[in-house]
């Protein structure tokens, strides 16, 4: 950390990435055949598995906490719901990178995270609501069927943020807030459901064989979760670093960063740099990279800290240090680091475990 400090304070960022860049080119893969069962199984169990019982936790706490507040003829603001949310946030920014299985059913993962919205149809769908519920209750149910840009964390944050707004959208604001996090709740309960011990899903993961309708073996289970690890690296690289923090000042866009009207942008960013890191390493998919390629899962792990360290090291709010000269070297090298990552993830660690890297839900397959 104090080679990456000193590297920034003297503006040398720049060479110092060329040769993260050098260094990301994939090594020969060794002989020995990882144990595809035993990742897949310690996957599930000790990272998916607690991880989204983490969120449903934060979710119903949320649910809970503005029932209690409402109740009591409150609004639904204050310093115990922005606690209440920004939970909630962090726990989901630890999954995010998640995106197959039973969150992607019935649109559950869009419900929750509906981002990013370049054309801001969650404020645009939130105005027209009541006229699409027409003479239907406004309800966790009826909510539900609507477009999943009212449904979101972002559309609650809306509501909890900007009482001009939801008091324009033609509902009481705790009425309209209760029926979306009851939603959410109801998404990650029922998400989180479904990959308990027993259920359909994990079973399909942990089981594969010639009757099982979506893993043949062990080889292709793995690849599905091994996939998420990639796809949720280039998520944070192409669409949540570049497009907000741009190549310059004059091309930061940071009203476009996700929750940054709750001021939660760098607690998301941070939880899902997190969630990756934790996912890699508590998979069992890092022991099984260093077994057959333990240079590239050192890489794998220093760049990880590196990133968390650089963005721990970013002064200010989001918005503010995104536009701030002084700390664009900082910006740079996270942006760079995210990249190398995407890179040794795709290329060495797929390589050691016999992979090929394929598409991802990322790229839309």
């Amino acid at each position: 950390m104090l080679l990456v400090r000193s590297l920034l304070a003297t503006g040398v960022a720049a060479t110092f990435a060329g040769t993260l860049l050098a260094g990301a080119a994939p090594s020969a893969r060794a002989e020995a055949t990882p144990d595809y069962a035993k990742v897949v199984d310690t996957a599930v169990s000790a990272s998916i598995r607690p991880g989204y019982s983490t969120v449903a936790e934060a979710f119903a706490e949320l649910e809970a906490t503005l029932a209690a507040r409402c109740a009591a003829g409150d609004t639904p603001d204050g310093p115990e719901m922005e606690r209440a949310f920004a939970d909630a946030v962090v726990a989901w920014g630890g999954v995010q990178h998640l995106r197959f299985g039973p969150v992607m059913e019935d649109d559950r993962f869009l419900s929750i995270f509906f981002w990013p919205d370049p054309r801001n149809f969650t404020s645009r769908h939130l105005s027209g609501l009541k006229a699409s519920l027409g003479d239907r209750p406004l309800s966790a149910e009826s909510l539900a069927q609507m477009s999943v840009a009212v449904q979101s964390l972002s559309a609650f944050e809306r509501v909890m943020t900007d009482p001009e707004q939801a008091s324009q959208i033609g509902f009481p604001r705790c009425d309209l807030a209760k029926a979306i996090s009851e939603n959410l709740n109801n998404k990650i309960a029922a998400t989180a459901a479904a990959w308990q011990e027993g259920a359909a899903y994990p079973l399909y993961l942990t089981e594969p064989g010639p009757e099982n309708p979506l893993y043949r073996d062990d080889r292709e289970a793995l690849s599905e979760l091994f996939k998420a690890l990639g796809s949720g690296l280039q998520f944070l690289h192409e669409r949540t670093l570049l497009p907000v923090v741009g190549d310059s000042v004059e091309d930061a866009r940071p009203r476009r960063a996700a929750f940054r009207r709750s001021g939660l942008t760098m607690p998301h960013l941070q939880a899902m740099v997190a969630g990756l890191e934790s996912y890699y390493l508590d998979s069992g998919i890092a022991g099984a990279v260093a077994a057959g390629n333990p240079e590239i899962d050192a890489r794998i792990r220093d760049r990880f800290q590196q990133l968390s360290n650089t963005l721990e090291a970013i002064e200010g709010s989001f918005a503010e240090s995104v536009v701030d000269p002084d700390q664009r070297n900082r910006w740079r090298y996270a942006m760079t680091l995210s990249e190398v990552l995407v890179r040794e993830v795709n290329g060495g660690a797929s390589a050691a475990l016999g992979l090929s890297r394929g598409f991802n839900a990322f790229d839309g397959d």
